[in-house]
């Protein structure tokens, strides 16, 4: 290929078939080209975004799918990634950026690879869920002589800690749950 003896004039190369607007080409290029560099330049160079969703969903090579989706900013060609990639790194990046509950309910369902599948359903149940109001707490219904009779309850039970002997302290402890239960169903 003509870039493995001169990575230096990828940009000169990219530029002419930029203007010329052959966008297929330039792909090709990212695809192929044996050097970092070249496809680094390469895709820095690229301004079309389906060009660069094509890259981010094709390139052989991780870093260079990654750099190509960092510069798409097209929502929809965003959902082309996370949808169509069978890269995990290419459509979970993706995935990660889309936060519309329509797109990532497509992505669960039609997504090729399934760990983006499975995070775009963790993601919507999770919107899903943040969306649900708290659910109420249950208030305690207490007269203030049941709570006297509680507190009292809790400051015996507390006091059991400082018992030397052991058997006494089991027995205040078993009379003390008893008397707590029966403030439980008196309730």
């Amino acid at each position: 290929m003509l870039f493995r003896s001169e990575p230096g004039r990828a940009n000169e190369v990219v530029a002419t078939l930029a203007g010329l607007g052959r966008t297929k080409e330039i792909v090709v290029i990212v695809r192929e080209a044996a050097h970092a560099a070249v496809r680094a330049a390469v895709v820095d160079a690229i301004a079309d975004q389906k060009s660069l969703g094509s890259v981010s969903r094709q390139a052989a090579d991780g870093s260079t799918r990654l750099r190509a989706l960092a510069r798409v900013t097209d929502a929809e060609e965003l959902l082309n990634v996370a949808t169509k990639s069978e890269h995990t790194d290419a459509a979970v990046a993706a995935l990660e950026r889309i936060e519309s509950p329509d797109d990532l309910q497509t992505i669960a369902h039609r997504a090729r690879n399934k760990v983006a599948a499975r995070r775009a359903r963790t993601k919507l149940r999770g919107i899903e869920e943040a969306a649900q109001p708290a659910p109420a707490e249950p208030a305690v219904r207490m007269t203030t002589e049941d709570r006297a009779r509680a507190l009292a309850l809790v400051a015996k039970a507390e006091s059991l800690v400082v018992v030397g002997d052991t058997g006494e302290a089991s027995a205040a402890l078993a009379e003390t749950r008893m008397a707590w239960a029966e403030l439980q169903a008196d309730s």
